[in-house]
């Protein structure tokens, strides 16, 4: 993460600590960047925008995506419009007829 950050950079973040005991201001990127994802997910929602995700894995009665650095869960009966049969678990091409 240091390595993506330059002298004149405005990186964005939350403060954790106002001070660390030698008077510097503790920030986490991580943090500020799961508060924005929320916010634009939000938005997304408000919006009732429609994402295209890539799905990351397959779960027990469903498959798991990233949206916005955030991990979701896509229930097996939301998968497709029509009703699959014999869900295993395994997310297959074939299988699904994405909506």
């Amino acid at each position: 993460m240091l390595a993506d950050i330059h002298v004149g950079d405005t990186p964005e973040g939350t403060v954790v600590k106002r001070d660390d005991g030698a008077g510097n201001i503790q920030m986490s990127c991580v943090e500020a960047a799961e508060t924005l994802g929320w916010d634009r997910l939000k938005q997304y929602q408000e919006e009732k925008t429609i994402l295209k995700i890539k799905v990351s894995e397959s779960v027990n009665q469903g498959v798991t995506a990233y949206v916005e650095g955030i991990r979701g869960f896509i229930p097996a009966s939301q998968l497709a419009l029509d009703y699959v049969e014999g869900y295993d678990g395994v997310c297959r091409e074939k299988r699904w007829k994405c909506a």
